[in-house]
């Protein structure tokens, strides 16, 4: 495989390992101002980005398995975009929803599962169409990804300064 094109799909996978730790970490910027920041706030990003990405590794290994699709990729990436664009807007009726549903310790989980899991789903997928292709390099995008993790953390106290609670 080309270099330059291992480097590209190395630049995916560190872009989105540093998306998994910025969901994960705004996440509770989105979800304070009803249910606070506590330990069950905490819990409930953890426990679906965890499910989420496994989830997405699973699904992703389904279909690798039967054509592994770079276009599929992109789309991934356009589709994660666009499963983050409502939240913002709809944040407040569905945390309120949620908290009736399932009270405080619950309505934070669901909340989170509902804003969440769909993009996480999608980046779980993303390793394992990367993969294949570029096999040989399989320790530059182990690598690339815990990088793109570090960074997400780096960043969020960036991003949390541009989102208010």
């Amino acid at each position: 495989m080309e270099k330059s094109k291992t480097i590209y799909l190395s630049s995916g996978i560190f872009i989105s390992g540093a998306m998994v730790m910025l969901i994960e970490l705004v996440g509770t910027r989105i979800i304070n101002p009803i249910f606070g920041s506590g330990i069950y706030v905490w819990s409930a990003l953890i426990s679906t980005t965890l499910a989420s990405l496994a989830i997405g590794y699973w699904i992703g290994g389904v279909i690798v398995d039967r054509k592994p699709v770079l276009k599929m990729l992109y789309l991934l990436f356009l589709f994660i975009g666009f499963a983050m664009i409502p939240v913002p807007f709809i944040s407040g009726k569905v945390m309120s929803v949620c908290r009736i549903m399932f009270g405080n310790i619950g309505g934070g989980l669901c909340s989170s599962f509902f804003f969440f899991s769909p993009s996480l789903v999608m980046l779980g997928m993303i390793p394992l169409f990367m993969i294949p292709m570029v096999l040989s390099w399989g320790p530059i995008l182990i690598l690339a990804g815990g990088t793109g993790n570090w960074f997400g953390l780096l960043k969020t106290p960036l991003t949390n300064n541009l989102i208010p609670t």
